[in-house]
C-alpha cells in the first residue's frame, strides 16, 4: 500500500515492476504539478492545505472536479493534500526549487541530489571542451552524461539501438548520424537526444544553480543547444538557430571560415566578410545548398532586414512512390514540419506528395509553389524579407 495521507490511501501494491512502472510517471507528474501550483516552495507543512487552495482557487481542474461529486473531489483534494505533505516532509525548500526548475518529480530530484557533484562535474567538463575546441573529448563527455542518465525517467531512452553511442557522438560532432536504418536514427535523435538528454543536461544545471552547488554558477548551459543543433560551436548553433537548416551546410561554411561568433549581430559581421567567397555555385555541393545559402544571406546579410522583394528559386522534390506525380505547372503547398526539419509538398487538400530534398527554412512572408517543366523540380516564388 503506498500510503499517500493518513486520510486517503491508494490501494496499489508495488510489488510488481508493473506496479512500479503504473504509479511513478503518475506521482513524477503529480509531484511536478505540486511544486509548480504552490508559490512559496518555503511554505509551512501546516500551511499547506491553504497555499493548495489558494493556488487551485477557480482553476480548471477544481471546475472540472465540481462535475465529479463531492466525495470524488474530496479524495482527489485529499491525494494532492497528502502527496504535497509527504514531499514536505522528505524535502527542504532549496531542493523543492531545484526539482521544480528542472521539471520533475521527487525520485527523478533525490537522483539528481544524490548525484549531484558527478553529474555537473561531468557537464562542467564539456562545457569547457566545447569552449577550448576539444570537440573530441566534449563527445566523449556527453556520452559519459548519457549513460548515467539513460535509464532514469523522465530521461529514459526509447529508442536507443545497441550503437546509440557512436551515434551520439557523430551528432555532437556535427558528422552524418549513420547507423543503422534512417528512420531509427532520426527517432534516437529527435526523441532521446534533442528532447530527452537536452532536458536532461539542462536539469542537471538549473537543479545545482538552486540548490546552491558548488560550482553551479560556472555553468554556461552551452551544451543543451549543441545537442538540439547538433553542431559543436556556438557560431554553429547561431546559425542553426538563424534559420539555416542544414548540420552539413554549417560544418561546411565554418571549416572554410571558421567563427566564434555567438549573437545574430557577430553573424552579420562574419557574413559581411564572407558573402563573396560563399556565394558562387561552385563553393557548395549543389544547387539547392547553394540557393538555401543565398536566400540565408540575404535574410541576414542585407543592411536592410525589413526590405521585401520578390525572389525565385527552384528546390529538388522526392515524390512518394505511391502518388501520381503532378503535371508541369500544377500549384503545389509547402508544409514545413520543423520537428523533423521536413518541408512536405501537398497537394490542394494539404495531403502529402512528397518532400523537398533539402528543407525550405528561414523563410517568411508569402511562399508559391509549383510543379517545374522537370517533374522532379518545383518552382518556388517567395515574396517576403
Amino acid at each position: 500500500m503506498l500510503v499517500l495521507s493518513g486520510m486517503c490511501r491508494l490501494s496499489i501494491s508495488l510489488s510488481t515492476a508493473q506496479g512500479h512502472e503504473l504509479i511513478a510517471p503518475v506521482l513524477a507528474e503529480l509531484d511536478a504539478a505540486l511544486f509548480g501550483s504552490i508559490e512559496d516552495l518555503a511554505c509551512a507543512p501546516e500551511l499547506l492545505a491553504d497555499a493548495l487552495d489558494a493556488a487551485l482557487h477557480a482553476s480548471l481542474w477544481v471546475r472540472r472536479l465540481a462535475h465529479r461529486g463531492e466525495a470524488s473531489a474530496q479524495l482527489c483534494r485529499e491525494v494532492m493534500l497528502g502527496r504535497a505533505q509527504w514531499l514536505w516532509a522528505r524535502t527542504s525548500a532549496s531542493a523543492r526549487r531545484g526539482y521544480y526548475a528542472a521539471g520533475v518529480g521527487y525520485a527523478t530530484g533525490k537522483f539528481l541530489d544524490e548525484h549531484q557533484v558527478d553529474l555537473v562535474a561531468l557537464l562542467r567538463s564539456a562545457e569547457a571542451s566545447l569552449v577550448i575546441g576539444n570537440v573530441e573529448a566534449a563527445a566523449e563527455h556527453v556520452v559519459e552524461l548519457a549513460r548515467r542518465l539513460r535509464s532514469v525517467p523522465p530521461f529514459a531512452f526509447e529508442n536507443a539501438a545497441d550503437d546509440w553511442e557512436i551515434a551520439l557522438t557523430a551528432w555532437v560532432r556535427g558528422e552524418p548520424v549513420a547507423t543503422g536504418r534512417r528512420e531509427d536514427a532520426v527517432a534516437f535523435v529527435q526523441n532521446d537526444v534533442v528532447y530527452r538528454l537536452v532536458w536532461a543536461v539542462e536539469a542537471i544545471r538549473v537543479h545545482a544553480i538552486h540548490t546552491g552547488a558548488t560550482d553551479a554558477d560556472l555553468l554556461s548551459g552551452t551544451v543543451a543547444p549543441v545537442l538540439t543543433y547538433g553542431v559543436p560551436t556556438s557560431a554553429g548553433v547561431v546559425l542553426a538557430q538563424s534559420g539555416l537548416p542544414s548540420r552539413s551546410m554549417i560544418i561546411r561554411v565554418l571549416a572554410a571560415f571558421p567563427a566564434d561568433f555567438s549573437s545574430t549581430n557577430g553573424l552579420r559581421e562574419w557574413l559581411a566578410g564572407i558573402r563573396s567567397e560563399t556565394e558562387p555555385r561552385e563553393f557548395w555541393a549543389d544547387p539547392d545548398s547553394a540557393a538555401m545559402w543565398q536566400a540565408f544571406v540575404r535574410r541576414w546579410g542585407d543592411g536592410d532586414a525589413e526590405r521585401w522583394s520578390d525572389r525565385r528559386m527552384e528546390a529538388e522534390v522526392l515524390w512518394t512512390e505511391r502518388e501520381a506525380i503532378p503535371s508541369a505547372d500544377t500549384i503545389v503547398s509547402l508544409v514545413h514540419d520543423s520537428a523533423e526539419q521536413t518541408t512536405y509538398v501537398c497537394g490542394a487538400d494539404l495531403s502529402p506528395l512528397g518532400r523537398l530534398s533539402m528543407p525550405l527554412t528561414g523563410e517568411s512572408g508569402a511562399v508559391a509553389a509549383r510543379v517545374g517543366i522537370e517533374s522532379n523540380r518545383l518552382v518556388i516564388d517567395i515574396f517576403g524579407p
